[in-house]
């Protein structure tokens, strides 16, 4: 058994990976380079593949961006799993790509939620331009991550054991975690305006 039956083995689990399993085959390691939103998922899915096939799954995980730039200074990536569709076709254009094996597996779905007291009617996207709505963060390019962009204002720079944690007023309070690097490169101090960027794998909805 080949390197290439061992990644059309490990496609072929992700797409049918609720159906039936495949017939164990000689063990083989695979590198996957993935998108970090995708790190829970993929790690189920080979758990279980390698329990089925023997074979040896190696991650990656990291922004699509720097895994191309990886990919294109010569790491060795058998699979590159890129939640940014801009990403892809940019190794697409490099040739970084085996011709005919890209595959679209996966799509984001929009979810807006309100809360319980809430007066909004929000019956589909149109209705989040309704004057009743305020939106904070901005519209990027297509294939882009859309960030949440927050005006604020530095209250407070204090030690926390090795980090520095910065107090922000946001128009709610907000503390963030800083290497003492980091801190020294932004140059911030109580007063400061600034703007922080809100990005995360995963959103919860706590009532209260």
């Amino acid at each position: 058994m080949n390197m290439q039956s061992a990644l059309k083995r490990f496609i072929t689990a992700i797409i049918i990976t609720i159906l039936a399993g495949t017939p164990i085959l000689r063990a083989e390691t695979v590198t996957v380079f993935a998108a970090a939103s995708l790190t829970e998922s993929l790690r189920q899915i080979a758990t279980a593949y390698e329990k089925r096939t023997g074979d040896t799954i190696v991650f990656n995980f990291a922004a699509s961006g720097p895994l191309v730039r990886q990919i294109e200074e010569g790491a060795p990536a058998d699979i590159f799993f890129s939640a940014d569709e801009a990403k892809m076709n940019d190794a697409g254009s490099k040739d970084l790509l085996v011709k005919s094996s890209r595959r679209s597996l996966l799509s984001n779905l929009l979810v807006v939620v309100a809360a319980s007291a809430s007066t909004l009617a929000l019956a589909g996207p149109r209705d989040l331009a309704s004057p009743g709505v305020k939106l904070f963060g901005r519209r990027g390019p297509i294939g882009h991550w859309l960030r949440n962009r927050l005006p604020a204002t530095v209250t407070a720079c204090s030690r926390e054991g090795p980090l520095v944690r910065i107090d922000l007023d946001c128009g709610f309070r907000l503390s963030v975690l800083l290497t003492p690097q980091g801190f020294e490169e932004l140059d911030l101090a109580a007063g400061h305006p600034t703007t922080a960027v809100i990005k995360a794998p995963k959103s919860h909805l706590i009532f209260r």
